[in-house]
């Protein structure tokens, strides 16, 4: 909660897929920029403007393990400012229950979710810019 912290967004303290639907539901302060690598390409590029940019994937929406049995917990990371490769996906910052959920920004979308729920990530941004995450005035 740091970053709603620093930024007085005034988001709940939810666990991944409540906070979710905060983000997606309709006339939230979030607007939706899409799914997959072309817009994952573009998210990159607004976090690089200074939204605050979001990954997410709700519980529902990941494929079942390989066991079959369904996933419980969805998972959302912050999108860092970046142009991606053509066909690939932006590096990230995450926390999570499992290792491999996380990330420190050395991981893209793609590493952080399987292959095969990557593609099905959607994107977030606010509405609004803020000063302090833009490249060029971030970390000062």
């Amino acid at each position: 909660m740091l970053v709603n912290d620093k930024l007085k967004m005034n988001m709940p303290d939810l666990q991944a897929d409540p906070l979710i639907n905060n983000i997606t539901v309709s006339g939230s302060v979030w607007i939706k920029i899409g799914e997959g690598t072309t817009s994952g390409s573009q998210a990159a590029q607004f976090a690089a403007q200074g939204y605050l940019v979001v990954a997410l994937l709700k519980a529902q929406d990941h494929q079942p393990h390989k066991d079959g049995t369904p996933y419980h917990h969805g998972h959302l990371a912050i999108v860092l400012p970046d142009i991606p490769p053509a066909g690939s996906f932006p590096y990230v910052v995450s926390g999570s229950i499992v290792a491999e959920g996380q990330s420190d920004g050395s991981k893209r979308v793609r590493g952080v979710w399987r292959g095969i729920d990557a593609p099905n990530v959607k994107y977030y941004r606010t509405a609004k810019t803020y000063d302090l995450l833009k490249p060029s005035t971030a970390g000062r």
